[in-house]
């Protein structure tokens, strides 16, 4: 077929002002033929292209602009000329941001393109083209191919001399370590020949020729300083970034460029000032920019809304259903406890890369924060980013600039974690993780998408993407954890042996109704604001009294211990994250479970009664205990509540967080099974008000197992000689203190048990004592049997004797 759009600029020698650097985007630079009117120009001396063919070629070739002002909807494009398809002969730019071929537009026929999306009326679009006049004659493309073979030829044979000159050179030479200079170079010991080394001080080469080093090559200090001034200039263009459209409400304007030092003070001088305003209770605006996750996209819930139409911004429609709860829209209800005056906007869409994300929300949201969370569509081949990193990079810094710039603080959210195994779900985790080496460039936070959903199971999705309801609320509860930090670049950080009191300042504490942070006397705390020892700040909470902290919990399976007194009767309620439901533990067993897919509870509440009691560690070992214990590492909240009908007050000195290894040696209860709750096997209650004689108890023995260090295996228990002796004491209270000593075997009876050892704390006193003990190995559980006062209030302690 003839070749009837031949350009000049493709048959002349190459000449350094061939061609001009053109910005047609930021970091975009395209190279434009020079239109040339002069041959002389770029023919230079011994080309085989003379002047008049030059003309010729020049005269053949025509480059068109046309501009188009789009109708509502259009895609396809008519051209008054043709131009050659499928050959990179034609350029469209939206808005002046150039189209990718094959991507963003098809080249449809010689005068038609069409876009993959329809366009906004008025948008202005150009393409740009080369068309040809009319077909080459015969002689004249004789003398183009002629031009081409012996430029080619010449090309060649400059290439193979300068091969050959550089393996001479190559042969010749024998590279070794550099010396500091020319003295420390003749002060060589034994050089051979061919050896060649470089100064430190001047850069020369020297190369010994068997008597002496001879100079081979100079360094010119100017040309030194010269490369250093060049690579300097380079990076400090790293250090800049150049905007790809005006930033609207501002002064800034395309094609400028900003120190990203600037940027990277202004973040942090934005984000201290939404924290400010937002701890004083002041109002603020939240804006959610995103994807379908942040828009809150299902299709399948039964419980499922129409496509939100309360949005006009920017004229966006959306067309998508969405979850009963969004997680902007659960954001909005978890800050709003906290800060009333607090605003959420939803600036998500269905589908959207970062790209489109960018020039889809274009209005300045005048937001005090922005959450930002794109990545699952970008990573995928069916989006314009194509799962380009680099490209995903470029606009997500166009988007973090504008925003930032517009006078919103920036925080990050990684893609949350999909229900996909292969490639899909490799790709997201790469753009996830590449998220957070993106966001130290210019200091933003960053949350774990796939942390906030760890270990929740398939219950909280609607598809193998999007969530329901049920998801999208523990998504948004969870970001409200990180939002309520008062310092989410240094987030507190709970692990075992931590404490949170009740600073204001220090500990990420909020009062939010009937509760006022006070020094108040007796307390184990410290004051800080007194020099009376017994004196500590405290939460007061009153009737209804309520308070939360937030913090990033370090580990798995952290408990927290609350400590605090109360001024008589109440209920004291202990709530993790709002009471959504807790994700699974990560290993069951590793904390006494065998179901890892029972949860545990978001809230505990104890009925406590007393004046002036006094509820800390040492609470563990009675009927008082509580604790609550957090499933998985990542960020939280804990609300505490004074649930009473009275004038009843609870003074809380603070919490501690511990672990379950190191709790299962502190708790006390009366169950027999791990499953339910916590203790330690050491010691168990006998008696109950609910029931006022107990006869028999029965123990597991994987508990001792497990808390006494001892492994009894039935096999052995046979061989009494062999298994570790144990020590059984029974405290009857106000009464006497009974110990008896045993050992566990398959004929396991009275004659393995010896006479108590008493202490009477009364003359006469009544007692519980012990009648037998067996071991029923159906349920592995040992079997103590009461005599005496069955009904005596008492508690017995089992430990290696």
């Amino acid at each position: 077929m003839m070749d009837y759009n031949i350009e000049f600029k493709d048959h002349i020698v190459e000449h350094p002002n061939r061609f001009r650097q053109v910005q047609v985007s930021p970091g975009i630079v395209d190279l434009i033929p020079t239109w040339i009117e002069n041959p002389a120009q770029i023919i230079e001396e011994g080309t085989p292209v003379n002047a008049d063919l030059f003309e010729k070629l020049r005269a053949n070739v025509t480059r068109r602009s046309e501009t188009f002002a789009a109708t509502a909807g259009q895609t396809v494009f008519n051209l008054t000329k043709a131009y050659l398809v499928d050959q990179g002969r034609i350029d469209v730019y939206i808005s002046g941001i150039k189209q990718r071929s094959g991507i963003d537009f098809t080249e449809t026929s010689p005068t038609r393109f069409t876009l993959s999306e329809g366009l906004e009326v008025g948008t202005v679009v150009e393409a740009v083209y080369f068309s040809a006049s009319q077909a080459l004659s015969e002689d004249l493309i004789e003398q183009v191919q002629a031009a081409e073979a012996a430029t080619l030829a010449a090309n060649e044979a400059a290439d193979e001399a300068n091969d050959a000159a550089t393996g001479a050179l190559t042969a010749n030479l024998n590279w070794k370590e550099p010396v500091n200079n020319l003295t420390a170079l003749n002060a060589l010991e034994s050089p051979q020949t061919r050896d060649t080394r470089q100064t430190k001080d001047t850069g020369n080469v020297y190369r010994y020729d068997g008597t002496a080093w001879v100079l081979i090559q100079t360094m010119d200090p100017n040309a030194i300083n010269a490369l250093d001034t060049r690579l300097t200039s380079q990076l400090a263009d790293i250090a800049t970034v150049q905007l790809a459209v005006n930033i609207l409400g501002t002064s800034y304007v395309a094609n400028q460029k900003i120190d990203l030092e600037h940027i990277r003070q202004r973040q942090i001088v934005l984000y201290g000032n939404f924290m400010k305003k937002f701890r004083r209770k002041e109002a603020v605006k939240i804006v959610a920019q995103g994807d379908s996750l942040t828009y809150g996209h299902d299709t399948v819930s039964a419980d499922k809304r129409p496509a939100d139409t309360s949005t006009n911004v920017d004229n966006v429609v959306h067309t998508q259903t969405r979850a009963s709860v969004t997680y902007p829209e659960a954001l909005l209800s978890r800050l709003s406890v906290v800060n009333p005056s607090t605003t959420v906007e939803n600036r998500g869409y269905s589908g959207d890369s970062v790209q489109d994300g960018f020039n889809r929300w274009k209005s300045k949201s005048n937001a005090d924060l922005t959450i930002i969370d794109y990545g699952i569509n970008d990573a995928q081949s069916y989006s314009n980013i194509n799962g380009d990193l680099s490209a995903y990079f470029y606009w997500y810094e166009q988007l973090v600039i504008k925003t930032i710039l517009q006078g919103s603080a920036v925080l990050l959210l990684s893609p949350t974690k999909i229900i996909a195994s292969g490639n899909v779900g490799l790709d997201i985790s790469t753009f996830r993780k590449a998220l957070d080496a993106f966001a130290e460039k210019f200091d933003l936070p960053v949350l774990d998408g796939d942390e906030m959903l760890r270990n929740y199971d398939r219950s909280i999705y609607t598809d193998t993407v999007h969530l329901n309801g049920k998801g999208y609320n523990i998504l948004g509860t969870r970001i409200a954890a990180a939002v309520l930090s008062p310092n989410v670049y240094a987030p507190l950080k709970m692990t075992i042996g931590s404490k949170l009191l009740t600073s204001l300042q220090r500990d990420n504490i909020y009062t939010i109704t009937s509760a006022n942070l006070e020094v108040a006397g007796g307390t184990p705390v410290p004051s800080e604001t007194t020099t009376v020892e017994t004196d500590g700040w405290v939460a007061n909470l009153s009737q209804g009294g309520e308070v939360i902290y937030s913090f990033y919990a370090d580990t798995d399976d952290l408990i927290v211990l609350p400590y605090f007194q109360i001024s008589g009767d109440l209920t004291a309620s202990f709530e993790l994250d709002f009471g959504i439901e807790q994700a699974k533990t990560s290993i069951a067993t590793a904390v006494g479970r065998t179901n890892a897919q029972k949860v545990m509870p978001p809230t505990v509440s104890k009925d406590l009664t007393g004046a002036w009691k006094t509820i800390n560690k040492s609470s563990l070992a009675g009927a008082d205990a509580i604790s609550l214990q957090i499933a998985t590492k990542g960020w939280h909240t804990l609300k505490i509540k004074n649930i009473n009908t009275g004038s009843k007050n609870l003074y809380l000195h603070g919490i501690e967080f511990t672990h379950f290894d190191i709790l299962k040696s502190l708790l006390v209860t009366n169950k027999t099974t791990l499953e339910s709750s916590f203790y330690d096997g050491v010691f168990y209650p006998t008696y109950q008000a609910s029931q006022p004689s107990v006869t028999e108890t029965r123990v597991k023995l994987d508990d001792l197992k497990k808390l006494l260090n001892i492994d009894y295996s039935q096999p052995q228990l046979g061989m009494t000689w062999n298994d570790t002796p144990l020590k059984l004491t029974i405290y009857n209270t106000q009464h006497s203190i009974l110990t008896y000593t045993f050992v566990m075997g398959l004929n396991t009876s009275s004659r393995f048990v010896s006479a108590p050892n008493r202490i009477n704390i009364t003359a006469s006193p009544t007692e519980r004592t012990l009648a037998a003990i067996n071991v029923d190995w159906t349920s592995k559980e040992l079997i103590l049997t009461w005599g005496g006062d069955t009904s005596r209030p008492s508690k017995f302690q089992i430990s290696i004797a």
